[in-house]
């Protein structure tokens, strides 16, 4: 968000990360990618209260939009990751 590291991102990137090792289609060898999975790994038992001193979290909370947050934190909503192949994307 605004250029800056947040963790619900992060939370997302290494949630991502795991999911494509997992499908055997993706090896990383990127620090970046090894911690975002670990940050997902120790947030993925309860996301929302993972983030409860986060400040996006804060922030969202005064404008009232608590649901949204828990939304967004909710698992597996789209059926498939897509990749970039050839100029297109294309589903794993």
């Amino acid at each position: 968000w605004k250029n800056k590291f947040n963790m619900e991102d992060t939370m997302y990137a290494g949630a991502l990360t795991q999911r494509l090792i997992t499908s055997g289609k993706f090896i990383s060898e990127c620090d970046s990618a090894s911690a975002s999975q670990y940050i997902f790994t120790l947030s993925e038992k309860n996301m929302f209260s993972f983030l409860e001193n986060s400040s996006h979290r804060r922030r969202l909370e005064k404008l009232k939009l608590e649901e949204d947050i828990r939304y967004c934190l909710t698992p597996n909503l789209a059926p498939v990751i897509p990749i970039l192949e050839d100029n297109y994307l294309k589903k794993i």
